[in-house]
């Protein structure tokens, strides 16, 4: 029994110097200075870079976040590829992380990369198909609407969208290539890439509970016939200038404050919804609902607590870095909004 509580704390003190913002540079299991990641080690020798990356990894080995949106600096997609391969090869943290081998890299475009737990991933993806993507409520954000609407319409549009993406993940993932990682550019013509609307795929593979789509200049969010479409309809929403709850899902109690240095480490997520909807009405058959919240929300606030109080994963226990999480909501209104 000492023994295992020896190597679980030599395990801890090694993910508390790869957190670290004075001491990461010193874990030569990771910065050992091969020259063949020169470009790498420029990039993740800023503090906030790496700790942001690691961190990620981190909620993805725990399976508190099954993909996460990369929205700090990191090298080009092929660099990253090899790096985070470099990163799973060191048997080291293979041991501290069983997860390790699951996590993989997902390309939509040049300014959307995700880290994913493929696992988790394919695991949640069948949850999802079991109750008809209940999980997530779709809101129409078209300039050409007067405000924002419960799309219930054209969800049979929306989940099939899904299930193709669904479908790619999980024929790839029995690839022998454990260092396989998915560019969706090379299956574009599956699943229809110039005719999408990115904040659904990029939505769901985060798993906000609320998703934003986009009808254009039709009636409906068909995402069909989109060669019709002003491509100034889609990156425009009606979200500009309106009242919005901005979620932010954040961690709390780190292991050591210095990491409370680097910029937005404690979030693990954020995400916004219309104030003014009527969720009410929308779930009207949820009797414990005493605020004008998405059912979508509450369960997945319920969600996120239970993943992160889990301890029995056999994983590095993520409380001893991070104590508690909390769900922090205000409501915001901006002029402009990109999605």
């Amino acid at each position: 029994m000492a023994t295992i509580n020896n190597d679980n704390n030599n395990n801890l003190e090694i993910i508390k110097k790869l957190l670290s913002p004075k001491e990461f540079r010193k874990c030569d299991i990771i910065f050992n200075g091969d020259k063949k990641f020169k470009n790498e080690w420029n990039c993740f020798t800023n503090q906030s870079s790496w700790i942001q990356f690691f961190n990620d990894i981190l909620l993805l080995c725990n399976e508190i976040r099954s993909a996460v949106l990369i929205d700090y600096n990191v090298p080009e997609w092929k660099e990253l590829c090899e790096f985070l391969n470099h990163i799973k090869s060191n048997p080291i943290l293979i041991k501290i992380l069983p997860q390790l081998s699951n996590i993989k890299l997902i390309y939509l475009d040049d300014f959307l990369f995700f880290l994913i737990n493929n696992k988790s991933l394919i695991d949640r993806s069948e949850i999802d198909i079991n109750n008809s993507f209940s999980n997530y409520l779709f809101i129409d954000v078209s300039l050409h609407n007067s405000s924002p609407i419960i799309c219930n319409d054209n969800l049979s549009l929306h989940k099939n969208l899904l299930l193709n993406l669904i479908s790619i993940l999980k024929l790839n993932n029995n690839n022998d290539n454990l260092n396989f990682n998915f560019n969706l550019n090379e299956f574009s013509n599956e699943l229809n890439l110039k005719n999408i609307y990115f904040p659904i795929l990029s939505g769901w593979l985060c798993e906000y509970p609320i998703i934003y789509c986009n009808s254009g200049n039709f009636k409906n969010c068909g995402l069909i016939n989109y060669e019709n479409v002003n491509q100034q309809d889609l990156e425009n929403n009606n979200l500009c200038g309106i009242d919005l709850i901005k979620v932010e899902v954040q961690l709390n109690k780190p292991f050591n404050n210095d990491i409370l240095k680097i910029q937005s480490i404690q979030r693990v997520c954020a995400f916004t919804f219309p104030l003014n909807l009527n969720f009410l009405e929308n779930n009207s058959n949820n009797n414990n609902q005493k605020e004008n919240e998405p059912l979508q929300l509450i369960n997945y606030e319920k969600r996120i607590k239970e993943r992160f109080n889990n301890n029995d994963n056999n994983n590095l226990n993520f409380k001893e870095l991070w104590n508690d999480i909390s769900f922090l909501k205000q409501t915001i209104s901006m002029a402009t909004i990109r999605l």
